[in-house]
């Protein structure tokens, strides 16, 4: 879900919510819709990107109650699912060329709308989900993110929230407005609680013994170096592209990582009969004896995110565009492969935040990556692994076919190891 961490931690901020409940299910149902319009605005720049003549919509519209398991009495922001729901973006490109219709959303990815009460008995509300123009012209995920619903609580043992309200907000050249007609209601399910009492059942205490496992611990400085990982694309000539507006359009794209330096933690390991030394511990990593204990990882996206420009040109709309997926969290992965000397590198992308969307109109992470969260692929040796400084480069060649795009990848990804600290040796563990 876009942008959970940076709203918990708003909401984090708000007096807590207390919710009435037993043990029962508890009934959310949601009416009303939530509607985002926007157009090019000259005093944010739209002529520079092309974008002056685009208006768009994007309606929200939940369809229903949804039953949630409760646990009990809740205190704190309360999560309403929005599942069912639909959510259409329409958008104009303003030359009367065509029109762009899509469904930023699949079935089950609308996501929830969190609740929570602010101080003077307010309630605020955000849409926890992956909202965005889709791939038609319009506002981006972060965008849309820090769009807060404010409200009112109506009613004490089954409380309904009213979000309705209306505001405008900036969207990168856009100027943008919100229509909430939501109206949240709870309730429970069921006759009643049920009390059950049981004897309490003793664990026998497992037995554990004594195991020696020589490791080794490698840490590094990561940083990323100049390069890009690129795709150009078409309109596909399918009954999608009349959809998307997208026959006849081509485009490019540039995704880069600015640099910024992260830590990264490597662990190798096998059991042993008796203690080796740290000597024969690297020896034996360099042999291929060790095993990688899952990995090593490390975040990118906090600070300076990640960066994709976008040129697009289409039959009613020439655009330019560049922007940073401040969301965004990437993943540099370096585990197992089949090689017995080398490992393999990833760069995954584990959350969906469109790190190849503009604001102009194009293809989709999905469109241009599939439907894995994996960015670009590598693989090191271990003598590189346990060398002062070494580079390692990622890449994902290959064509790729979207909804209403096709295209192809290119260019790469490199990253600078610099080894910092190396423990080795042997270690007591106790194990089942």
């Amino acid at each position: 879900m876009i942008g959970w961490v940076a709203r918990m931690l708003a909401v984090a901020a708000l007096a807590p919510l207390a919710l009435p409940g037993a043990a029962m299910a508890e009934t959310f149902t949601t009416t009303g819709s939530i509607t985002v319009t926007w157009q090019g605005d000259p005093a944010r720049g739209c002529a520079a990107e092309g974008l002056c003549g685009v208006q768009g919509a994007l309606i929200l519209q939940p369809e229903g109650s949804v039953g949630v398991g409760g646990t009990g009495p809740r205190r704190g922001p309360i999560d309403v699912p929005l599942v069912p729901a639909t959510a259409t973006v329409r958008v104009s490109d303003g030359a009367g060329a065509g029109e762009c219709v899509d469904a930023p959303s699949g079935p089950g990815e609308v996501g929830s709308l969190l609740i929570a009460r602010k101080s003077g008995g307010s309630v605020v509300g955000h849409v926890e989900s992956a909202l965005s123009s889709g791939r038609c012209a319009g506002p981006l995920q972060q965008d849309l993110a820090a769009v807060a619903l404010a409200g009112r609580r109506i009613g004490r043992a089954h409380p309904s929230f009213d979000l309705s309200g209306s505001q405008t907000f900036a969207a990168g050249p856009f100027t943008a407005s919100v229509v909430s007609t939501l109206l949240v209601r709870t309730g429970t399910e069921g006759g009643g609680s049920q009390t059950v009492t049981s004897n309490p059942v003793r664990a026998r205490p497992v037995p554990t013994r004594k195991l020696l496992v020589e490791q080794v611990t490698l840490r590094y400085r990561i940083a990323s170096l100049p390069g890009t990982l690129d795709a150009s694309f078409s309109g596909d000539p399918n009954p999608f592209c009349a959809a998307l507006d997208s026959c006849g359009a081509a485009g490019s794209l540039a995704l880069s990582l600015p640099g910024f330096p992260r830590t990264l933690t490597l662990q190798a390991s096998r059991a042993v009969s008796a203690r080796v030394d740290a000597r024969q511990a690297i020896s034996d990593l360099r042999r291929g004896l060790l095993h990688l204990l899952g990995g090593g990882t490390s975040p990118f996206g906090s600070g300076a995110g990640p960066r994709v420009s976008e040129t697009f040109a289409g039959a009613g709309l020439s655009c330019q565009d560049t922007s940073k997926s401040g969301q965004g969290q990437l993943l540099l992965g370096i585990g197992p492969s089949r090689s017995r000397d080398r490992l393999s590198v990833e760069l995954n992308s584990p959350f969906n935040v469109d790190l190849v969307r503009t604001h102009c109109p194009g293809p989709s992470d999905t469109d241009v990556f599939g439907g894995f969260p994996t960015l670009a692929r590598g693989s090191v040796g271990v003598p590189q692994l346990l060398a002062r400084h070494s580079v390692i480069s990622l890449t994902a060649p290959g064509r790729f076919a979207g909804v209403g795009y096709v295209g192809s990848r290119s260019g790469g990804l490199r990253f600078s190891l610099t080894l910092g600290r190396v423990t080795a040796g042997t270690v007591e563990v106790m194990r089942p």
